[in-house]
């Protein structure tokens, strides 16, 4: 396999038809093969059809008692993959999935975690992961901090004690996991959300 086109997108609620439709145009547009959608608001059971034919192969993460979470991935249909296993949490914030991909095994995980304790939630997502993983692992969603605050955050701080943000960061390692893009732009300010609260910028990593 020489290359695997990927996108992660926090899309913030996908119930409505009209908004499912504009995110999915404005994904093909950019030519993923593999989506990784967070926040898409579906509760268990009551997951709505995604109008697509060029992505037709889905698979979701949805809490049971909450529409504010839910994790979607979607593989396009050119891609040539087959599904050897999955995973979806009960609280629609982690979703794995195994798959051959032009026979070779890869691991793809997507990941929302809480916006507290946000390292303890993914150091033990991550030993699950770890578990169930084959392959290389492609790990796209929103980790809802910044592993590198001198960097990637605007105000050069954390709320994240750095000792805390060195023991997530020996887990992404122990997994040969890391931030593309910051590997490619080791120097670069640039962000990828605003927080109003807080009046900063953050770079959400790209793993």
């Amino acid at each position: 396999m020489s290359e695997c086109v990927t996108v992660s997108f926090k899309v913030k609620g996908l119930k409505s038809p009209h908004k499912r439709h504009h995110v999915l145009s404005l994904l093909h547009k950019l030519r993923a093969q593999v989506l990784f959608l967070q926040e898409t608001h579906f509760k268990r059971n009551r997951v709505h059809k995604m109008p697509s034919k060029v992505y037709n192969q889905w698979f979701h993460s949805e809490s049971t008692n909450s529409s504010a979470r839910g994790v979607s991935l979607a593989i396009h249909k050119d891609l040539p993959f087959q599904v050897t296993d999955q995973y979806a949490d009960a609280k629609g914030r982690a979703l794995f999935v195994k798959v051959t991909v032009a026979l070779t095994p890869l691991t793809f995980a997507n990941l929302y975690a809480p916006n507290v304790h946000q390292v303890t939630w993914l150091l033990k997502t991550l030993e699950d992961l770890k578990v169930f993983v084959v392959g290389p692992i492609i790990l796209g969603g929103d980790l809802n901090l910044v592993l590198n605050p001198l960097l990637d955050f605007s105000t050069a701080g954390s709320h994240v004690a750095q000792r805390t943000l060195s023991k997530l960061q020996t887990k992404l390692q122990e997994l040969d996991l890391v931030d593309v893009w910051r590997t490619h732009n080791p120097a670069i300010k640039d962000y990828t959300f605003y927080s109003a609260p807080h009046n900063s910028y953050g770079l959400s990593p790209t793993i």
